[in-house]
């Protein structure tokens, strides 16, 4: 349950503490006082959507903090799976910084916003104005039906079965698009077995042809050179023989010096350096013989590759090979594509029989507790001054299944005798739709053992005998919970055990919201202006202490 609120710097309100006790508690301001300011910072600190003009003074930061009290709960397992630090007296605190950035806190634990949300639905239910009205919708109406069956599992293994399906769906078509678009496969292998007769075998190949062909382009070029080389070396007077001499002539006086002795050891070794350069020219003067016909071979293979780079659009030879691999892979699954096509359809069979048994599974779960929430309802309407109401509830099975289930619900409505039961959203009135709605959170809250639920004028459209059995039953909700009432009706005011009024104020010149518990005669001042709906008088005061002697 709430224990504490504490509120900074959000729209009228500059500072606020606010302690809250458990049981049933009612809230009352005149219209415009800022009671959705109330329940829009307790929203904020419970995960919602979180915007800097929420905050009075943008300049400075905005913190709404909420305190619960999570004792005999059973929530230190959801707390240990968001990775959160759990304690009985915990503290949910969002900071709205004037840069617009959001902040999440947990016991001053940093925390994402999803996983405050995921606490708060654990926590607390505020429900809207706009609740009510969606009773008409039947997603809504279908939601409240799980529940109140409690079908968790259920419904997430149902949401398993029925995405591992869609899964299967999208990839059988997908396979048979590719099988559809078949008649580009025939290009496909032309491109494949082109690149295989290409022989493509190394990424190399085209620097060792570009290599060859400047050589045999420039052979007798090379010939001529490496002839002139060779004379030079091997003439009568040439290189080698002048170099035989210079040995032969300081062979003597080595014999006599050690220096001249290695450096007649060095010229030794030039000799024979130069005598295997000069083999090595013989032989590529041999061999640089012109060869136009493998000019032509080798011309011939580097426009080869060259086109087949241009029409693949890559620029190296081994992109080229990487292209053939990938279009062999793809012809290759092409060629597999009916075994593919059937594997496909088999998936799709297990995951659809198994999306049928979840579904089987959910609808049985919300079929078996329709007739007893009907009766509960009925006995709450019976109770809430509606003694012939009837509501009924239906399950069809829908043409295709959703992420819900297979089902499509349908809540029938008559609320005097001899009528005829209706769409609920054609025939209810919304005096009737409110006490429809008062009845099942009453049922929820009991089910559920949510710490903390809040009605946001749940009494819409009733007054008299039906706002004092209302009363009564949110007096009822109080003793299992706590139950938090935004109400303009004085049975309703008077019925709480505490009672909380929402005020404008003018401070400095400047409205401010406060939010305060009043004392004994404080609600007997507030509860007589609600009779009266102006100042209040002695006689609004005198049925006003009545009113809350009852209670």
């Amino acid at each position: 349950m709430i224990t504490h609120l504490h509120i900074r710097n959000y729209a009228l309100i500059s500072e606020l503490d606010l302690d809250f006790t458990s049981g049933f508690s009612s809230i009352t301001g005149e219209t415009g006082a800022g009671k959705s300011i109330l329940l829009g910072a307790m929203g904020l600190a419970l995960g919602d959507r979180a915007d800097l003009k929420s905050a009075l003074n943008s300049d400075e930061k905005c913190v709404v903090e909420l305190t619960v009290n999570l004792t005999n709960y059973q929530l230190r397992s959801l707390f240990e799976s968001l990775d959160l630090d759990y304690s009985d007296e915990t503290i949910l605190r969002r900071e709205i910084l004037p840069s617009g950035k959001s902040r999440a806190f947990v016991n001053d634990t940093p925390a994402r916003v999803s996983d405050l949300n995921e606490v708060a639905q654990r926590l607390i239910d505020i429900h809207s104005q706009n609740d009510t009205l969606l009773l008409r919708d039947t997603q809504f109406q279908l939601s409240l039906i799980d529940q109140l069956a409690e079908n968790e599992v259920e419904r997430d293994a149902f949401k398993l079965a029925h995405t591992n399906w869609k899964k299967a769906v999208k990839a059988l078509e997908e396979i048979e698009r590719e099988l559809t678009g078949g008649q580009d496969m025939d290009y496909q292998k032309f491109l494949l077995d082109e690149l295989i007769d290409a022989r493509l075998e190394s990424p190399e190949e085209e620097d060792a042809i570009e290599e060859e062909l400047h050589r045999l382009q420039h052979a007798e070029e090379v010939a001529e050179t490496m002839g002139d080389s060779d004379r030079l070396m091997s003439a009568d007077n040439g290189i080698m023989n002048q170099l035989e001499g210079l040995i032969q002539s300081m062979t003597s006086a080595s014999k006599y010096d050690s220096r001249v002795h290695d450096l007649l050891e060095r010229v030794r070794s030039v000799q024979i350096e130069l005598s295997d350069i000069q083999g090595e020219l013989e032989r590529i003067a041999s061999n640089a013989d012109f060869d136009p016909e493998r000019l032509q071979v080798l011309d011939d293979r580097m426009s080869l590759i060259q086109h087949l780079k241009s029409k693949h659009r890559v620029s190296l030879l081994s992109d080229l090979i990487d292209a053939r691999e990938e279009i062999s892979a793809k012809v290759d699954l092409f060629a597999n594509m009916e075994e593919r096509i059937e594997e496909a359809k088999s998936e799709c069979v297990k995951a659809e029989q198994a999306m049928a048994e979840a579904g089987t599974a959910l609808t049985e779960s919300r079929s078996e507790v329709l007739p007893n929430i009907e009766t509960k309802i009925g006995d709450l309407l019976t109770e809430l001054n509606m003694p012939n109401a009837r509501i009924m509830m239906a399950l069809d099975a829908r043409d295709q299944p959703g992420p819900t289930g297979y089902d499509e619900v349908s809540w029938t409505f008559s609320a005097n005798m001899g009528r005829d039961a209706k769409p609920l959203h054609k025939v209810a009135s919304g005096g009737e739709l409110s006490r429809v709605m008062l009845a099942l959170k009453a049922i929820m809250g009991s089910s559920k053992r949510l710490p903390t639920i809040i009605f946001d004028e749940i009494d819409t459209g009733i007054s008299g005998e039906t706002a004092k059995r209302v009363a009564t039953i949110l007096k009822r909700m109080g003793a299992e919970m706590q139950v938090l009432a935004i109400t303009h009706l004085p049975q309703i005011a008077a019925a709480g055990k505490s009672h909380y009024l929402v005020e404008k104020t003018e401070i400095e010149g400047v409205t401010r919201t406060q939010i305060r518990i009043l004392n004994p005669d404080e609600r007997v001042e507030e509860v007589s202006r609600i009779l009266s709906g102006d100042a209040a008088s002695d006689a609004a005061r005198a049925n006003a202490a009545e009113l809350l002697s009852l209670n």
